[in-house]
């Protein structure tokens, strides 16, 4: 199944997908994901179902989790507060993977939402347009 859940509720959309002017240098950067701010512990839950295939801190991320959802597709949800999963766990849609923070790289309380297809970061916002779509109807 593809990646077309939302990794979190009653947040808003901050920073998107492509180039932006980097908050700590200020000079031109890609940005490889997509920005939810919240208020912290926000709860994340996994856009599709899969096995997870990475907990811990990753440069830059922060506290991580990234869910191998087959079929080449990989979602990493970044600067989480806490972990609610573990290395080799199954989820499902829906389900809990942790909590919004700010660890890493960040200049506050957010979720850095990434789409991998094939090992190339893609624009998460189609997959949520998607998403959307396919609920309503």
């Amino acid at each position: 199944l593809l990646p077309f859940g939302r990794p979190t509720l009653g947040t808003r959309e901050t920073s998107g997908y492509g180039v932006r002017f980097d908050p700590f240098n200020h000079s031109p950067r890609f940005h490889s994901g997509q920005d939810f701010a919240g208020a912290y512990l926000t709860p994340i839950y996994s856009t599709a179902p899969g096995v997870v295939s990475y907990v811990g801190v990753r440069n830059g991320y922060g506290n991580c989790v990234e869910i191998d959802h087959g079929n080449g597709f990989k979602t990493r949800y970044a600067h989480l507060a806490a972990f609610a999963v573990r290395t080799g766990q199954r989820v499902a849609v829906d389900q809990r993977v942790g909590s919004m923070g700010s660890t890493g790289r960040s200049t506050g309380v957010h979720l850095h939402y990434e789409v991998w297809l094939n090992g190339r970061a893609q624009n998460p916002a189609r997959f949520l347009k998607a998403g959307d779509y396919v609920q309503q109807n």
